[in-house]
């Protein structure tokens, strides 16, 4: 089944999921000319298969697929412990579905038709240099959200929450309430705090402090912050905002109006890894590259 760029020299394997043959030969011919190995498999089973037996770098999963969905293929496939990057593409996208992509950990989110296949390939080398800029990231994903409870050990947290709104930090202060320094910002100091931002393990970020999207919000933290992990607190945005979101790498999304049980919950097994990496004799420093 294999199709594209073979060559032992290959740069990346990138692994296209999806039911319809077409789409696949589509993508994979689109990529004939970059320096990638390319696989194509039409359905879960024979993804699983595959990844059994071949790394696999990148996957283009179509999110509806005959005998499992992408999202529960993508779960399995991080559970047998595949450290892979997901380029979810679906021909039905909405504002939950994208939810739902972000908090899942994929890091890009396409719709079908594609409109414009070299911005696909494009997508697919974004993702790539991502990964290799921070080899670990597909692992911490993987583990936050499937901890090790036993081996979990608290230790110093220093967290920058940063909310205009004193009920919200308190919430999120009170949920955090452990292990942890939780040093809380308002717009004005947001700039400060940012300006040494590898101090903090975490950053939580409400997007009510600017009257920008949360993604340009988001943006201008990941300018300061790129690879420290980030929670957003905004109201649900459309599908085209969210896709960003997913691009710039926020690990959750956090819905409003705020509620700090569903923000404890929301953000429980990310905060458990990071103090589990944290823990004295795991090395843990500023971030979780």
């Amino acid at each position: 089944m294999s199709q594209g760029n073979q060559t032992a020299t290959a740069e990346a394997t990138i692994l296209i999921v999806d039911d319809e043959p077409a789409v696949c030969q589509l993508l994979a011919e689109s990529f004939a000319n970059r320096p990638w190995r390319v696989e194509q498999v039409h359905s879960a089973g024979d993804a699983l298969a595959l990844c059994a037996r071949t790394a696999v770098d990148v996957v283009i999963l179509d999110k509806n697929l005959p005998d499992m969905s992408g999202v529960k293929l993508f779960w399995q496939l991080r559970s047998e412990g595949h450290k892979l990057a997901c380029v979810m593409i679906t021909g039905y996208a909405s504002a939950e579905s994208a939810v739902e992509m972000l908090n899942l950990g994929v890091s890009a989110y396409l719709e079908k038709p594609f409109e414009d296949l070299f911005a696909v390939g494009e997508t697919v080398a974004e993702v790539l240099r991502q990964q290799r800029a921070c080899t670990a990231r597909a692992a911490r994903l993987h583990r936050a959200r499937h901890p090790d409870r036993a081996a979990a050990r608290k230790h110093a947290l220093t967290v920058l929450l940063a909310s205009p709104d004193a009920g919200v930090r308190r919430g999120a202060q009170t949920s955090l309430a452990g292990d942890t320094i939780v040093e809380a910002a308002t717009m004005p100091a947001l700039e400060e705090a940012l300006a040494a931002a590898e101090r903090f393990q975490l950053i939580v970020l409400h997007a009510a402090l600017s009257p920008t999207t949360c993604s340009a919000l988001a943006a201008a933290v990941r300018t300061r912050a790129p690879s420290a992990p980030l929670v957003v607190i905004a109201r649900r945005p459309p599908v085209t905002i969210l896709k960003q979101l997913i691009e710039l790498e926020v690990d959750v999304l956090v819905e409003e109006p705020f509620n700090a049980g569903s923000f404890a919950s929301a953000v429980a097994s990310l905060v458990a890894h990071l103090r589990q990496e944290r823990a004295p004799g795991r090395g843990g420093g500023g971030g979780v590259g």
